[in-house]
């Protein structure tokens, strides 16, 4: 299920049989292209905070993130715990489109991987 980082969606989406949900990073990634720092740090501590209420909840559920994150914000979600999978298909495509997919991957991973 694909929802918001709040913990009424997630106990919803637990309520209702899910298995795993999706945290939507849009907010996050919304602040930070238009330069709004102080919110992007508000939203990247929400999304904490929802995978920390989402595992107390339901310590099997799996926890995935995405939309919106490309090489430039993905670092600091890449590092939250408790995420299982990012969901990052536009900006990979989109880089793809001028390295090459599998240099696309390698760079995203990079990215993804690096000291904070």
């Amino acid at each position: 299920m694909f929802i918001d980082p709040e913990k009424t969606q997630i106990s919803a989406a637990i309520n209702c049989g899910a298995d795993a949900i999706e945290l939507h990073t849009g907010a996050y990634a919304e602040a930070g292209l238009a330069g709004y720092s102080d919110i992007q740090d508000t939203e990247l501590q929400r999304i904490k905070q929802a995978v920390a209420i989402a595992q107390r909840m339901d310590n099997k559920l799996l926890v995935n993130a995405g939309h919106g994150l490309t090489r430039d914000n993905v670092n600091a979600i890449a590092q939250i715990e408790g995420i299982y999978e990012l969901n990052i298909r536009h900006a990979l495509i989109a880089d793809a489109v001028f390295v090459g997919l599998e240099q696309a991957v390698v760079m995203m991973k990079n990215t993804m991987h690096k000291d904070s």
